[in-house]
């Protein structure tokens, strides 16, 4: 879910996972029949992981905005995520 204006593009740090319980509550990502809840988030569990997945676990519970001193450093973790990205410890884990 990203909270920008209606024509606008996000910026994934505009974005927050959707927090869930059952798949039923998932929007199906696109390209798919259905969503998928994974560890209380929607999610696609045949993706690996990317940064920009990172971002999204690492932003969880910040609140929105992107300037407050806590999503600067959890940003900046989650975007040195490497190659395959591991999400990093003080992060949500997917």
């Amino acid at each position: 879910m990203c909270d920008v204006e209606p024509a606008g593009t996000p910026e994934v740090a505009d974005c927050r996972a959707l927090v869930c319980k059952t798949d039923r509550e998932c929007p199906p990502m696109h390209g798919l029949e259905a969503g998928h809840c994974v560890n209380g988030l929607c999610t696609s569990p045949d993706r690996d992981l990317v940064a920009d997945d990172a971002v999204l676990l690492c932003l969880a519970g910040t609140g929105l905005g992107r300037n407050a001193p806590k999503q600067v450093e959890r940003y900046a973790l989650a975007m040195n995520c490497g190659k395959p990205c591991v999400v990093p410890t003080p992060c949500r884990q997917p």
